[in-house]
Order: C-alpha cells, then structure tokens, then sequence
C-alpha cells in the first residue's frame, strides 16, 4: 500500500469543515442583520416610501376631486399627509394637485405638485 501512496495526503477532518461551516454562517447572520438594519433606517428607503404614499394620494385626488377641495390631513405610521387641491393661477381650467408628507415634529419630508384639469 506504501508504493501506491508514497507521500501522506493532508487534508480536513469532517469536525473541522463543520466547524468551519458554523463560524461561516455565524458571521454572515451578524453581517446580515447590521446589513438589514442599516437599509431600513437609510434615507433611500424612506424616501421611496415617501414616493410611493404620495402618487397613491395624488391618483386618488384625480379620482375624487371633490374630496380633496379642502385641506386634508392623514395621519400614518410616522407621518402626516397633507393634501389639498389649489387653483392653477394663470389658467382656470387647470389645478394644482400638492401633497405634503410631514414627520412627527413638523418638518417636511417632501413636497409633491402636480398639474390636472379641473373638472
């Protein structure tokens, strides 16, 4: 058997790959999880929510008109909807649509107008 193997061969216990695998997958759930919480708390995420609230505001506001014509504050998880629908100064067949996302201390999030025909 010495001549068909002449050197020793080197190489891992199955105790030592099982080990290895459980400090490997340690590192990636603690890596995961700072990974996880720093998306959730950047500001790209926020303000593609911020997006996404304030379009489905405005399409419901070219939908219902009528139930926007005054000042209409929607209170969230984390902030406040203001929505309201202005009269477009140079041209009386054409409104101005605005939706302003403010957080629990006042401060404006983001500010969204947009252009429709009044009806």
């Amino acid at each position: 058997m010495r001549k068909l193997f002449p050197q020793k061969l080197k190489g891992s216990s199955l105790v030592e790959v099982i080990v290895a695998m459980l400090i490997a997958s340690i590192v990636f759930a603690f890596t995961f999880t700072i990974i996880s919480n720093v998306s959730v708390h950047s500001g790209l995420l926020s303000r593609a929510y911020y997006d996404t609230m304030a379009y489905s505001v405005l399409e419901k506001m070219r939908r219902y008109p009528s139930d926007f014509r005054h000042e209409k504050v929607v209170e969230t998880e984390h902030v406040f909807v203001h929505s309201t629908i202005l009269s477009y100064p140079e041209d009386g067949r054409l409104e101005i649509l605005e939706v302003r996302i403010v957080d629990g201390n006042g401060k404006e999030k983001a500010i969204y107008r947009c252009l429709n025909r009044s009806q």
